[in-house]
């Protein structure tokens, strides 16, 4: 069985990847941004109560460290949650990982 936060946390990273690709003028990424810039509200999301996102699968937010986005995604009715490392544009370049309590 799949979990619906694995599914939403891959389809932010491909976001995210889509965003680091598009030029500044169609909604994308600016001179010298990288994927580790990308927030939310770049990608479309809205969010609620400083930078979480929420659907009926689980919350998401994202951390950077300057070159790394992570997505982590909480998934309450499971007890668990995933992270999801983006560093590119390129499939090979998102990496995940799920924890369970």
């Amino acid at each position: 069985m799949r979990c619906g936060t694995l599914d939403e946390s891959l389809r932010i990273a491909s976001d995210a990847q889509a965003w680091l690709l598009k030029t500044a003028a169609f909604g994308g990424a600016s001179l010298g941004e990288t994927i580790a810039d990308a927030k939310f509200a770049d990608l479309g999301y809205p969010t609620v109560r400083s930078g979480v996102f929420l659907t009926l699968d689980g919350q998401y937010h994202l951390e950077n460290d300057n070159v790394v986005l992570k997505i982590v995604g909480e998934n309450h009715e499971w007890s668990n949650w995933i992270e999801v490392l983006v560093d590119g544009v390129s499939p090979s370049d998102i990496r995940l990982r799920v924890i369970s309590e």
